[in-house]
């Protein structure tokens, strides 16, 4: 698995997430790429649930090409 470093982060936009799972209330965060593969390439924006959990509900990447929407649809506890 690769990994990108990034740095520190805009935003902290409270929103309301629609899954297949649920509505969640999460806190929008932009993060910037010091390096890596998305370094000046892009947009990122993360969905973490606003509560004890962080959980990533949603996660979006505007690249040069188009852009990718990933969402939660399980949870798991192990």
């Amino acid at each position: 698995m690769r990994s990108a470093p990034f740095g520190n982060h805009e935003g902290g936009r409270r929103e309301e997430i629609k899954t297949t799972l649920g509505t969640f209330k999460t806190l929008r965060v932009q993060p910037t790429a010091e390096a890596g593969v998305v370094k000046n390439r892009g947009n990122i924006w993360i969905w973490y649930t606003d509560d004890e959990r962080h959980l990533p509900v949603q996660m979006r990447a505007r690249l040069f090409w188009g852009t990718l929407t990933f969402r939660l649809t399980g949870n798991e506890n192990k």
